[in-house]
């Protein structure tokens, strides 16, 4: 087992979770933060027994958590604001906005598991300390993505308009997690992240990813390719 097999059921709770409220479900309190602690009550059981890969779990663990809380305060999710922050329930600090990008810089080129799942947290919709700075956070995806496995060496990385979705609300007085004014969501990057997606996280999932990659690239749409992953992990 990888270290994306552990934590993709993370990144499908996320990546779904604003599609949820605009499909008009109405979750209460409760429900999400039991989802949530069970999809990380899974994801620690699976580690168990496997010292490295827990090890890397470990290390990534807090990131994930930091994804969880900024999503889940941003997003339009009418219980947002009463939302427990989850890093100081399970760690008892506010700090994930800046700690993550301290993380990331004590990465080498041989964490490439957990230089992957960075790259995801990120897009995803994690800004952090990076809330205001839109071309320091941008940077800090495009240095992520050269570090990934087999990176489409003749498409420039760039995120397109269309991976940025916005969301204005009244501000809040959190820690720098949190974007103050407005907190941009990031659900999906360009197709490049896509493809990347397919073929790094789900295809440990999907056994013929590679097509379904492929005809993702030409013909799917953000919504669409939502709907697909859904359908995929029903099956």
């Amino acid at each position: 087992m990888e270290l994306r097999d552990v934590i993709v059921d993370l990144f499908l709770f996320v990546a779904t979770f604003r599609e949820r409220l605009d499909q008009g479900a109405h979750p209460s309190l409760e429900e999400v933060h039991q989802e949530v602690k069970s999809i990380f009550a899974r994801m620690d059981q699976k580690v168990l027994g496997d010292h490295v890969l827990k090890a890397k779990y470990e290390r990534i663990r807090y990131g994930l958590v930091g994804l969880v809380d900024e999503v889940l305060v941003t997003s339009t999710w009418e219980q947002a604001p009463m939302w427990p922050v989850l890093e100081m329930e399970l760690y008892g600090t506010k700090v994930a906005g800046n700690r993550f990008y301290e993380f990331l810089h004590e990465l080498t080129p041989a964490d490439k598991e957990l230089l992957e799942a960075s790259f995801y947290i990120l897009t995803l919709g994690f800004r952090g300390a990076y809330a205001f700075d839109e071309s320091k956070w941008e940077q800090t995806v495009s240095n992520l993505y050269r570090t990934l496995p087999n990176p489409l060496e003749n498409e420039p990385f760039k995120l397109a308009p269309e991976a940025y979705h916005v969301i204005r609300k009244k501000a809040q007085r959190l820690d720098p997690l949190f974007s103050l004014g407005r907190s941009i969501i990031i659900f999906f990057a360009t197709l490049v992240i896509i493809l990347i997606f397919y073929q790094v996280v789900w295809s440990s999932i999907v056994k013929d990813v590679d097509q379904k990659s492929q005809k993702a690239m030409m013909a799917m749409k953000n919504d669409e390719l939502r709907t697909s992953l859904q359908e995929e992990v029903q099956k």
